[in-house]
């Protein structure tokens, strides 16, 4: 029962690791194009190659939620384990 309950902290430890890297993109992998240009109008278009920067960083973003939301769970299961002992 104890290299169970190790098996799910480490990984509980992993995943937890895997979404501070995947929450941190953002800031560590900046944006180092031309961010936005003003056109005639005053409008403020954004560059193909930001969107995809962008969305990039979402789908980072929401993967790290996930992972976070797993490794809690992971934890609430390891934590019921070892009550049982």
């Amino acid at each position: 029962m104890q290299n169970c309950v190790r098996l799910l902290d480490i990984s509980s430890i992993i995943l937890s690791f895997a979404s501070v890297l995947c929450l941190s993109y953002r800031t560590l992998n900046r944006f180092h194009g031309r961010e936005a240009g003003w056109t005639a109008d005053g409008a403020v278009p954004k560059t193909p190659e930001y969107e995809a920067w962008r969305a990039r960083s979402e789908k980072f973003a929401r993967a790290g939620l996930v992972f976070i939301a797993l490794a809690t769970l992971i934890q609430i299961i390891a934590v019921c384990i070892s009550g049982r002992d």
